[in-house]
C-alpha cells in the first residue's frame, strides 16, 4: 500500500520543479496556454537529466526517484526569481484552441499499438524500459551469457539484436538511453500500459509546442494550422502510437525551439537554460543532426547553449559504453567479409 502511494506520488513529484520554474519564465502577454507548457517543458527539463542518471547509477527505484524529485523542486522554489511577474491575459479563444488541439490530437494517439515485435525497434524500448522500472538498472549483468563466455568467445562489443556484450557478462542496450529512461516512468506508474501511453502523452504535447513555436515566429494562425496538420499527420499518428524515441525527440526539439525564440525575445537566462536543457534532451534521445562527427569529443559549436553543451558532454561521456560495441561489431564484420 506504501509503495503504491509512493509510486502515484512520483507524476507529482516530478512535476513540482517545472510548476515553480515555468511560472517564473512568464512573458508579457502569455495566456494559460503558454504558462501551462512552460511548466510542462521544464518539468521534462529537468526530468530527464534526473532519470538518465539514477538509470545509470542503478538507482532507478521509486524512493529514489520520489526523493530526487522533490531535492529538484526545493531548488527551483528556492531558485526561481519572486517579485511583481509580468500580467498575464486572460483565457481566450487561443488557449482554448490549443487545449481542443491537444486533447483531439492525443484522442487520435490513444490507441497504442496491439502488438510490439520485440527485436523491433518498439519492442527494444518497450522490453528494456520495463526491465529498468523493474530492477531499476539500465544495463543486464546477464549469468546465462557469463556460463556460455566460460567456453565461448565473445567479441568485446559484438553487436546482437537489440543490445551489445561488452566484457563476459554485460548487455547494453542497442539505443540512446533517453527513452529508456522515460518510458520507465510510465512502466513504473502504470506497468505496461503506462509505458505504451507515455509516446502517445508526448505526441500530444509535441502538438501544443508546435502550436506555440509557430505562433511565436509567425504568428496565431500559422501556428495553428502547422500544429492542426502535423497532428494529423500519417507519420504523426503511426509513430504516437509506438514506444520509440522519434516523438519524444520531436517534443524535445519543437519546444527547445520555442523557448529558445523567447529566448531571443527576451525571455533571459533562465529561459535559454531551459532551452539548452530540451535541445539537449534531443540528444539523449538520439536525434543525430545534434551529434558531433568527432570520434570522442563534442564541439562546443555543435551546440549553441550551455545547457545541451552539457547534455553534449554527458552524452559523449556514455558514448563509448552504447556505440563503441557498434563499431566494433562493423569492423568485425567487414575483416570477416575481407
Amino acid at each position: 500500500m506504501i509503495e503504491a502511494v509512493l509510486i502515484l506520488l512520483v507524476p507529482v513529484a516530478l512535476y513540482l520543479p517545472g510548476h515553480f520554474l515555468g511560472g517564473s519564465l512568464v512573458l508579457k502577454g502569455d495566456g494559460w496556454a503558454e504558462l501551462a507548457l512552460l511548466r510542462l517543458s521544464c518539468a521534462i527539463a529537468v526530468a530527464t537529466p534526473v532519470l538518465l542518471a539514477l538509470a545509470l547509477l542503478r538507482w532507478y527505484r521509486t524512493p529514489v526517484l520520489l526523493g530526487s524529485f522533490v531535492v529538484a523542486a526545493i531548488a527551483a522554489w528556492t531558485l526561481a526569481p519572486r517579485g511583481a511577474r509580468p500580467g498575464r491575459r486572460p483565457a481566450g479563444r487561443w488557449d482554448l484552441a490549443l487545449y481542443a488541439l491537444v486533447v483531439a490530437s492525443f484522442s487520435l494517439y490513444a490507441n497504442p499499438a496491439e502488438y510490439v515485435l520485440k527485436d523491433r525497434d518498439p519492442g527494444v524500448y518497450a522490453v528494456v524500459a520495463a526491465k529498468l522500472a523493474r530492477t531499476g538498472e539500465l544495463f543486464t549483468r546477464d549469468g546465462l551469457v557469463a556460463a556460455v563466455a566460460s567456453f565461448h568467445d565473445f567479441a568485446d562489443g559484438a553487436k546482437h539484436p537489440s543490445f551489445f556484450i561488452r566484457g563476459d557478462n554485460l548487455l547494453v542496450p542497442q539505443f540512446f538511453p533517453g527513452p529508456f529512461a522515460l518510458i520507465g516512468v510510465g512502466n513504473l506508474v502504470g506497468g505496461t500500459w503506462g509505458g505504451l501511453y507515455l509516446v502517445p502523452v508526448f505526441g500530444a504535447l509535441a502538438v501544443g509546442a508546435a502550436f506555440l513555436l509557430g505562433s511565436e515566429l509567425f504568428g496565431r494562425w500559422a501556428g495553428f494550422l502547422g500544429a492542426a496538420l502535423l497532428a494529423t499527420s500519417y507519420a504523426q499518428v503511426w509513430w504516437s502510437r509506438y514506444p520509440s524515441s522519434e516523438v519524444l525527440t520531436q517534443f524535445f526539439v519543437l519546444a527547445g525551439l520555442w523557448l529558445a525564440a523567447r529566448f531571443l525575445r527576451g525571455g533571459g537566462g533562465g529561459t535559454g537554460l531551459v532551452a539548452g536543457l530540451l535541445l539537449g534532451g534531443a540528444i539523449w534521445c538520439g536525434w543525430t543532426p545534434f551529434w558531433p562527427r568527432s570520434r570522442y569529443r563534442c564541439s562546443s559549436r555543435t551546440i549553441s547553449s550551455s545547457g545541451a553543451r552539457c547534455g553534449g558532454g554527458l552524452t559523449c561521456a556514455f558514448r563509448r559504453s552504447f556505440w563503441a560495441g557498434e563499431r566494433s561489431s562493423i569492423s568485425g564484420r567487414s575483416e570477416a567479409g575481407t
